[in-house]
């Protein structure tokens, strides 16, 4: 790894203890953060488990969440320095909740589903597709495609590249984590990210059409 790059070990908590150590012989000193996968406050161990975890000193702790409820009790616990949440276009809400908490706190919060699992991309909104497991919400997702397609195409732009324009906009300090299957892909994504900020006024219109959606049409829990 690079100087001063972030290596980051996800760890399921049912087996924590195991896959830490395990991480920690195969990445060494390079080894920055152990990740608590899919944190769940409702877990009925919950408090055994943090105290565990609260005495591991030699790495940071992070966790990723699913949700508001959990990334706020993860933001309140004083456990992590690094949490993992959802956040696109269409979902500004959890990091709107937790962002000034979390930097009062010295939190680094890093955006994950910034293309909703390849919804938003033109690719995908060109096909008839079939993602939630409710046919009435799947067909409200497929008339917001559209209108983000359509409002996309109004200002010379795939999809893909307002919605990554749009995490660029509106983050501060955060780390946007963004998949790819190539290296050209992360070219692609890095020349749209050095692009100029998206106006006001495409905010504000980016806003208008978001400002009735229901957050839980996003949970991709529920997506085939």
């Amino acid at each position: 790894p690079k100087r001063n790059a972030w290596v980051i070990s996800k760890f399921m908590v049912k087996d924590w203890a195991k896959e830490a150590e395990l991480s920690r012989k195969r990445l060494g000193h390079h080894l920055k953060v152990l990740l608590w996968h899919n944190f769940d406050p409702q877990n009925p161990d919950i408090e055994k488990i943090q105290k565990e975890l609260s005495g591991i000193t030699d790495v940071q702790l992070g966790c990723s969440t699913y949700g508001t409820a959990a990334a706020v009790v993860a933001v309140e616990s004083g456990l992590f320095k690094m949490i993992e949440i959802e956040f696109n276009i269409l979902n500004p809400h959890i990091l709107n909740t937790i962002q000034v908490r979390a930097k009062k706190n010295g939190i680094k919060l890093v955006l994950r589903s910034i293309l909703q699992k390849g919804f938003l991309t033109d690719a995908f909104q060109a096909t008839e597709f079939t993602v939630h497991k409710e046919p009435k919400k799947n067909d409200i997702l497929r008339k917001l495609g559209a209108k983000l397609s359509s409002f996309a195409r109004e200002h010379q732009m795939a999809v893909e590249e307002l919605a990554l324009r749009y995490a660029a906009s509106v983050t501060k300090d955060e780390i946007i984590l963004i998949g790819a299957n190539a290296k050209s892909q992360i070219r692609a994504n890095v020349d749209t990210l050095e692009k100029p900020a998206l106006s006001v006024s495409v905010l504000s219109e980016i806003e208008r059409i978001i400002s009735q959606l229901d957050p839980t049409l996003l949970d991709l829990r529920q997506w085939k």
